[in-house]
């Protein structure tokens, strides 16, 4: 279906009669605060920063809006809002060329499928997949209030219960979608996606071990995964540490001298009489009568001398010393964040 052309596309902005230079217009889903994209041309081929600024020259250019109703809030350059259209109609589905005859419903876009698109803003017929909240036009979501947001509001109501509905869940997708109550979108900033680890069957067993944030290897929207992760004793690499101490406690003392030279000393002893003149020989010395009548007598004091010596201890004192090795490291954590790239996820309404 082509877009058509805004009220105020192509046209200049006045006020008391003067060229508005700096207007712009902001379009909203009718009724909500959540902006509605616009388009340079009526085939959806480039989309309008949102709001809309006028030229140079204080005309519009051209602004082409989707389907469903609108509102355009105008104001000048300082923020003052100078003007208001409600209830505006865009496109209408009936107005959609009948060309997808030949093509396989399969082939189109359903409901809660995700696409990455190179893109940041607003996508037509898809909302992202950030966190934030859908619901209808009245319920106050952050992402998308609309009637549109239906079909996916009970998609995902009853696919995940870990997505928060406020202000509470219900007893059914129907009723929470009637009270205008809102649901969050899936979160997948910052996120790499992976299969279910069963996806029907038996679970592979691929991410056993895994940190999970929420749910499980088997759970739908189930997270986990760390940026960064500090390394424990068991997951480090098995290794030893060497050390050994010389043997070099292996020694001896050599010494030598002299004693002293004070040995000078004499000998006493006893001796007896003899009516024969010899009294008494021994070795080499014989006693005459000239001796006879002393009792005692001393050996000749020029025995003075020295003794040399010298040796040395023994060696068998070797010995090793004992040693201890000390701790290294930070503990600190590591990235864990392989190399990437970033857009963003949209999931179909």
């Amino acid at each position: 279906m082509p877009a058509v052309p805004a009220p105020v596309s192509g046209l200049p902005r006045f006020r008391y009669g003067e060229v508005l230079y700096g207007a712009k217009a902001y379009f909203f889903e009718t009724g909500t605060t959540t902006p509605k994209l616009t388009y340079k041309d009526p085939v959806y081929s480039q989309e309008h920063p949102h709001p809309v600024e006028v030229d140079g020259e204080g005309n519009f250019p051209a602004i082409y809006v989707g389907i469903g109703d609108y509102d355009i809030r105008l104001v000048d350059g300082e923020g003052a809002v100078v003007g208001q259209l409600l209830q505006l109609r865009g496109a209408l589905a009936s107005d959609a060329p009948d060309d997808t005859g030949d093509v396989p419903d399969e082939k189109l876009a359903a409901t809660g499928d995700l696409k990455h698109r190179y893109d940041a803003g607003l996508y037509n017929g898809w909302v992202r997949c950030n966190g934030r909240t859908i619901g209808s036009a009245v319920s106050g979501a952050s992402e998308r209030a609309n009637a549109d947001t239906e079909a996916l509001f009970k998609h995902l109501w009853n696919k995940d219960p870990s997505l928060a509905v406020a202000p509470s869940r219900g007893a059914t997708a129907n009723a929470d979608w009637t009270t205008n109550k809102t649901i969050a979108l899936p979160d997948f900033r910052g996120r790499a996606l992976v299969g279910l680890d069963d996806m029907g069957g038996a679970a592979a067993g691929r991410l056993a071990g895994g940190h999970f944030a929420a749910g499980s290897a088997t759970t739908l929207g189930g997270s986990g995964g760390r940026a960064t992760e500090t390394l424990t004793a068991a997951q480090m690499p098995s290794h030893s540490h060497t050390a050994a101490a010389a043997a070099g406690g292996a020694h001896n003392h050599s010494f030598s001298g002299t004693t002293g030279a004070d040995g000078s000393h004499a000998h006493t002893y006893s001796r007896y009489s003899s009516a024969n003149g010899v009294v008494w020989a021994q070795g080499n010395i014989a006693y005459t009568n000239a001796d006879v009548g002393t009792a005692t007598a001393s050996t000749s004091t020029t025995g003075n001398h020295a003794h040399t010596y010298s040796g040395a201890t023994s060696s068998h004192d070797g010995h090793t010393h004992a040693i201890g090795v000390g701790s290294a490291g930070g503990d600190q954590a590591h990235n864990n964040l392989a190399p990437f790239a970033l857009v963003t996820t949209y999931i179909k309404l």
